[in-house]
């Protein structure tokens, strides 16, 4: 995403490594970041994220440089905005969006 342009932080890659997920979600709201992860049992309800979440749900056999490319599809299909605001679940030819709530 970075070499797309986008402005990204990579837990990982940062001190937040080791954060809650209540923190994760707390620096999303107060940058405005768009917030995606693997994890699938995120709690996202409650009015805990305000800005929009996107939840990859890769195959198993999927590598990282497997869901680069899903990602990387995600960006070319140039529509992000419809990103704000909802929840996204992605997985290889299938995008769902519901309303964060």
């Amino acid at each position: 995403m970075r070499d797309a342009g986008h402005d990204v932080i990579a837990v990982a890659e940062s001190p937040l490594r080791g954060a809650k997920d209540p923190e994760l979600l707390r620096l999303c709201n107060d940058d405005k970041r768009i917030f995606i992860t693997l994890d699938v049992g995120i709690r996202l309800t409650g009015g805990v994220l305000n800005t929009g979440a996107v939840i990859l749900r890769p195959p198993k056999e999927f590598d990282a440089a497997d869901v680069e490319k899903l990602l990387r599809g995600l960006i070319a299909s140039g529509d992000l905005d419809r990103l704000s605001g909802y929840v996204t679940v992605l997985s290889p030819g299938r995008l769902r969006t519901r309303p964060l709530v």
